[in-house]
């Protein structure tokens, strides 16, 4: 049996297929808004990454560019969209890890 929970982990190491949660400011923003009023739940947030590249450089240092893709739940049939997130390498992230548990 398996379970899942989220853990923060530094964004440089992030790799393709991880499961992650969207950047909190969206969460706020509209995302639990719109999860509340379709009743989802909180699993239709996660979003699978479909690339992880080094986006360049600006006076602050570098960025990871992140395309993740939106649950089949939160979806809801709808194609799929792939979101670019800018993220610094070395800021903390929220990924969803399973692990397995004795029964």
């Amino acid at each position: 049996m398996k379970t899942q929970k989220v853990v923060k982990v530094v964004a440089e190491t992030l790799k393709v297929n991880d499961v992650i949660l969207p950047p909190a400011r969206e969460i706020r923003l509209w995302m639990k808004a719109e999860l509340l009023k379709r009743n989802l739940p909180k699993e239709a947030l996660y979003m699978t990454i479909q690339d992880v590249k080094y986006g360049g450089e600006d006076k602050r240092g570098p960025w990871l560019l992140v395309v993740a893709t939106l649950s089949s739940i939160w979806r809801d049939g709808r194609p799929s969209h792939g979101w670019s997130i800018r993220i610094r390498p070395g800021t903390l992230w929220l990924k969803v890890v399973e692990e397995a548990i004795a029964v």
